[in-house]
């Protein structure tokens, strides 16, 4: 089925906090510094703003007509952070519409939502940071032995974004043990191996392709739409870099590099009558 609780304001769901730019909520001041766990980065606003620029060079001019903000249909999990993407990537892809103009995406709830990689199906098991700790415990004893030795506790993979948000915050607001000061070889080899653990482990085989099912079903669904002429000119879904990551990989085209802001994956429908796309 599709969304279950419907569309919601976009920019009331925006926290502060987030970078931004001059005029639209989502930042304590423009281009402001931030950095928390889950919080997007400051690069995000210039990456969003060029993928904005290319949409509307290589797009709008070539669907049956330029798309207002109304034309869309929006998808988005419901964390802030992909709110808040969305809210930036529509700043840049409509410059002179007016701000108080409040688009709706659609959403779910997160702990039920195949967009966040929620597993849909019981006898799905989803790979959790739970499976990537012990598989990095197994493969990598000695530096499970030297994270806790320095770190006081046992290995877990989500204890990756606190390296993270450490470093670029210049560690205001967490300061690191000593034996795990950014670019140490503790620091290093601990980012190493998780991204290795998660390109070798995490993103293969038909589990992964199974949890992004629903996800291709909803895409099929509203391409059909646009295929019949009966959709929106321009549809846009933000998610997740680990969503991303599992559509390829259940489209058989995932190359093992990791997504950064602003990766898009661009679908295209095209009518056989006409010289340019119906639809993207």
């Amino acid at each position: 089925g599709g969304p279950s609780n419907g569309a919601v304001p976009l920019r009331l769901r925006v926290h502060d906090g987030y970078p931004s730019v001059s005029g639209v909520p989502g930042g304590t001041e423009p281009f402001a510094a931030g950095c928390n766990q889950g919080q997007l980065m400051d690069i995000a606003v210039p990456q969003l703003q060029a993928l904005a620029a290319t949409l509307r060079e290589r797009y709008f001019h070539r669907l049956p007509h330029v798309p207002a903000l109304r034309d869309l249909w929006l998808y988005s999990t419901s964390l802030p952070r992909t709110l808040g993407t969305l809210e930036i990537l529509l700043h840049h892809l409509f410059p002179d519409v007016d701000e108080s103009t409040r688009p709706t995406i659609e959403t779910r709830p997160f702990t039920g939502d195949p967009w966040s990689l929620n597993a849909w199906c019981p006898r799905l098991a989803y790979p959790t940071f739970g499976v990537h700790a012990r598989t990095v415990q197994e493969r990598f004893p000695e530096l499970a032995r030297r994270w806790q030795a320095v770190a006081g506790t046992s290995f877990n993979m989500n204890r990756v974004d606190c390296l993270l948000v450490a470093l670029c915050s210049k560690q205001a607001p967490l300061r690191l043990p000593d034996g795990l000061q950014p670019f140490s070889d503790l620091f290093n080899e601990t980012l190493r191996v998780v991204l290795q653990s998660y390109q070798e482990d995490g993103f293969h085989g038909p589990t992964t392709a199974a949890s992004v099912a629903p996800v291709l079903a909803d895409i099929a669904k509203l391409l059909a739409r646009q295929r019949d002429r009966q959709g929106p000119a321009l549809a846009v879904w933000s998610t997740h870099d680990a969503t991303l990551i599992a559509i390829l990989v259940a489209l058989g085209v995932w190359d093992g590099q990791w997504p950064p802001y602003a990766t898009p994956l661009v679908l295209e429908i095209y009518n056989a009558t006409l010289a340019r796309p119906a639809a993207t």
